[in-house]
């Protein structure tokens, strides 16, 4: 998994949903990376998806480089949220619903 990291672009936030995204991929054993991220990596990758606190885990539907309209072999489709996506979103919905075990501390009583 790669991810931009917060001095890797100043219009990305690094923000609280992505640290527990990154966090639960890394106890699943996904390698993540945090730096810049290319675009010609981006256009080879099988799976890709945005986190954030009204989505949780979504999955970008396209991707299109430098190309107005998107032409073929220059537009990448990722259709349906892949395995990767499906299994962090499920793991972090249950861990909210409390329907999964929160190994992380995550889930704070509030009187």
């Amino acid at each position: 998994m790669s991810t931009p990291s917060p001095a890797a672009s100043s219009q990305l936030s690094h923000v609280q949903d992505e640290h527990f995204v990154l966090q639960l991929a890394r106890a699943k054993g996904f390698e993540v990376e945090e730096g810049p991220l290319h675009v010609e990596e981006a256009m080879q990758s099988d799976e890709m998806f945005t986190s954030g606190t009204a989505v949780v885990v979504a999955p970008v539907g396209s991707l299109s480089h430098r190309v107005k309209p998107p032409r073929r072999g220059e537009t990448k489709l990722f259709g349906e949220p892949g395995p990767v996506a499906s299994d962090l979103y499920e793991t972090l919905v249950g861990i909210q619903h409390e329907q999964r075990e929160d190994q992380f501390g995550w889930i704070q009583p509030v009187c």
